[in-house]
């Protein structure tokens, strides 16, 4: 109910704007920043995406090689998934006092989606499409971690507008930065799609099959 509410409203704000010259005169006028949000917003992705793998492949081939250290982590890793991680991230920055600078926005982003990460390719016991949807989720986790902590924190990225043209309201603004973080969703999904299979079996070369 909550997100065919969120559709209609979008889908009428942005009928609003495309039917009106000076709405996308505003686009226009607004699209090189925007650009440099979007380019904020995607290098935070690929730093995270790259901490992420940094030390989640190693420590889950380490894992299923050893398991003394499975059983070690196994009860951290159950732990680290039962955290609602976008929450924490939207939580953490809505406090002034642990609010975080955007290293370490990256950073957090990172655990959470090594959480997943580990937690899809280190267990021995799971099919290659339990492992697949868990890595894609890795990947979901991060982007929404990073938009949500923009929109509640003080730097800059596509969050922080979405934002401030929520608070400052404006139509068409936000259907240009709804529309830029809405494709930078679509292209980490996309990333996940391709990429985790090959991951999978990267993994299952050097660690061993995964039954």
């Amino acid at each position: 109910m909550t997100v065919a509410v969120g559709l209609s409203i979008g889908v009428w704000i942005t009928a609003e704007v495309v039917g009106s010259p000076s709405e996308l005169a505003w686009i226009l006028a607004e699209w090189e920043a925007a650009v440099g949000h979007f380019s904020i917003s995607l290098s935070r992705l690929v730093e995270a995406v790259l901490i992420m793998l940094g030390f989640g492949i190693p420590l889950s081939i380490t894992s299923r090689r050893l398991p003394g250290l499975e059983a070690t982590i196994t009860p951290i890793m159950l732990t680290l998934l039962a955290v609602p991680w976008v929450l924490l991230a939207a939580a953490v920055n809505m406090m002034i006092h642990l609010r975080l600078e955007a290293d370490q926005m990256v950073l957090m982003a990172a655990v959470g989606g090594g959480a997943w990460l580990v937690g899809s390719l280190a267990p021995r016991q799971q099919s290659r499409s339990e492992r697949r949807a868990r890595a894609r989720y890795a990947l979901r986790t991060i982007i929404l971690m990073l938009i949500v902590a923009e929109m509640v924190s003080l730097s800059q990225g596509l969050g922080s507008q979405l934002r401030f043209y929520t608070l400052y309201w404006s139509p068409a603004l936000l259907v240009l930065y709804g529309g830029l973080a809405a494709a930078l969703v679509a292209f980490t999904i996309a990333i996940g799609r391709l990429g985790t299979p090959w991951v999978i079996k990267g993994l299952e070369r050097f660690a061993g099959p995964h039954g």
